[in-house]
């Protein structure tokens, strides 16, 4: 079994609300980080105790801390998106293939 199988510990550093029922989570890892995401990959939240889904990363990839923008729809992403700053959450992955956007398109 590979790492990518058991959700890794983030903590919710910031919550910010989009609209009435979408919110950003910024995720800091509790512990050890998951690999590195490249862009259009998503990972897998586990609300504990919920459930888990997958849930696009919204931040840019090269950062320890992951982004995520959710937006309130069922269970799980409910829970996700009443989690109070220093929660911990479930994250695996990332998966996906990425997009291939070169260095120089970020510039």
């Amino acid at each position: 079994m590979t790492i990518a199988e058991f959700p890794v510990p983030y903590r919710i550093a910031r919550r910010r609300y989009e609209t009435h029922d979408t919110v950003t989570l910024t995720l800091e890892p509790a512990g050890q980080a998951i690999a590195e995401h490249r862009a259009g990959q998503f990972t897998m939240l586990s609300a504990f105790g919920v459930g888990e889904v997958p849930i696009s990363i919204s931040g840019r990839p090269g950062r320890t801390a992951l982004a995520h923008t959710i937006r309130s729809a069922g269970a799980v992403t409910l829970a996700l998106c009443s989690a109070a700053q220093g929660t911990l959450v479930g994250v695996r992955g990332p998966y996906g293939t990425d997009w291939g956007i070169p260095a120089s398109a970020s510039a």
